[in-house]
């Protein structure tokens, strides 16, 4: 789920509002792309800071824009998690990785049956750069082989040489429309 754009849409849903809605070209064109996502969802914002403070003070708009971004996080993520058979790294980067923490735990709730789990006091505790980055203690669950990932960061000689470096990894950011 984008800030402002739709994503994956039925394409019926363009020529509905044509035909019933009477929307034209340049609606059809702009209402897809700047008025859809979270902004859409919500009728507040693209940005999830105040989607977040929005809910907690009871929005039912604010609070169903971040259950739909969650949701489609998990979708895609267990998508991932299939297809890589397994995963060594869940990273959460950009406004997520620096101040979602609520976020990141309900994106990984449902991931224990893999051995995801999430660090709940680190996870609470980070801000800022040191909330870039986790190691989501997973392992692959493909096989039955569970078990926390060796190293969360390899520098580079690590990683040319292949020693202790997370071969399923997956990041996840936001695209956060204020700049």
């Amino acid at each position: 789920m984008m800030g402002s754009r739709c994503g994956s849409i039925d394409p019926g849903i363009l020529l509905y509002l044509q035909r019933e809605q009477g929307a034209t070209a340049k609606a059809l064109e702009h209402i897809p792309e700047h008025e859809s996502g979270l902004k859409g969802i919500s009728e507040l914002s693209g940005d999830m800071r105040p989607i977040l403070q929005a809910s907690m003070q009871g929005n039912d708009r604010a609070q169903l824009a971040l259950d739909l971004y969650i949701y489609r996080i998990r979708c895609y993520l267990g998508a991932m998690i299939a297809a890589l058979e397994g995963i060594d790294v869940l990273t959460f980067t950009g406004g997520v990785g620096e101040h979602g923490p609520y976020i990141r735990e309900h994106v990984c709730h449902g991931f224990g049956f893999l051995g995801l789990a999430l660090n709940e006091g680190k996870n609470a505790a980070a801000s800022g750069d040191q909330g870039q980055l986790y190691c989501m203690g997973a392992g692959h669950a493909y096989g039955g082989r569970v078990g926390n990932c060796p190293r969360l960061l390899a520098d580079e000689g690590s990683m040319k040489e292949g020693k202790d470096v997370p071969q399923a990894v997956i990041w996840i950011g936001t695209m956060d429309t204020a700049a």
